[in-house]
């Protein structure tokens, strides 16, 4: 959990950048390019380890899972429609 909120903070925040849900257990980081899937093949499960060991590197945000799974599989998020 610590490793997990390092990261968070290192990208914006404890705090989802789509809704701005604030529940921890919710939260998880969101590869802004779309190439979740590649890295976790090259990278494996401990992804806030790794991005921690690179200096927290540009390319990730805050997503809580409802907007992480919607931007992957829709392209979108409902709350970024207008």
């Amino acid at each position: 959990q610590r490793l997990k909120r390092e990261g968070f903070l290192a990208y914006g925040g404890c705090k989802c950048a789509c809704c701005g849900e604030l529940a921890m257990e919710f939260l998880s980081l969101d590869h802004i390019h779309g190439r979740g899937n590649q890295e976790y093949k090259l990278r494996g499960y401990n992804l806030y380890g790794v991005l921690k060991r690179e200096g927290f590197p540009p390319g990730y945000r805050v997503l809580c899972m409802n907007c992480n799974f919607a931007m992957g599989h829709f392209g979108n998020c409902p709350h970024t429609r207008s």
